[in-house]
């Protein structure tokens, strides 16, 4: 099994929005369902019937208030606002995209010890998963891109 190790975190707000990487102020990123199960007994017999998935995006994270590259910054600068989240593994060889809802994390910690935050955003919609496509691969894609658009 593979660990869950060189990932990027990218947050993106709605536009005009610049993306951000937090990966390296995140210690973890956790896209995680929430699924209700119920079995109805009709008179032909029981069926389990299961709702649609609701996500949350939970991440842990030290606390960086560097308004220019910090998380905890970020997450307070846009509180209640939109935004796209990337969670990209290459050792899943495996990406995510949600749109989360954000809201700010917590301020403080344990005296003598590193502050730490975790926060929970929830997902509007469904995650699209999607194979990892390495950033000198998007690169070459988007100057293919680029170079079509002008011979068109």
């Amino acid at each position: 099994m593979p660990y869950f190790d060189d990932v990027v975190l990218t947050l993106t707000p709605e536009a005009p929005g610049t993306p951000g990487d937090f990966s390296c102020d995140a210690l973890g990123a956790l896209l995680e369902p929430d699924v209700t199960e119920e079995t109805r007994k009709y008179l032909c017999g029981p069926k389990s019937l299961v709702s649609t998935p609701e996500w949350k995006l939970t991440l842990d994270y030290d606390q960086n208030w560097d308004a220019s590259t910090g998380l905890s910054a970020w997450l307070q600068a846009h509180h209640g606002e939109l935004a796209t989240a990337l969670i990209e593994s290459s050792t899943l060889a495996q990406s995510a995209t949600v749109t989360v809802r954000v809201k700010p994390g917590p301020f403080g910690g344990t005296a003598g010890e590193i502050a730490e935050g975790t926060v929970e955003l929830s997902v509007d919609g469904q995650p699209t998963f999607a194979p990892y496509t390495p950033v000198a691969a998007r690169e070459t894609e988007d100057e293919t891109e680029v170079e079509d658009e002008a011979v068109a």
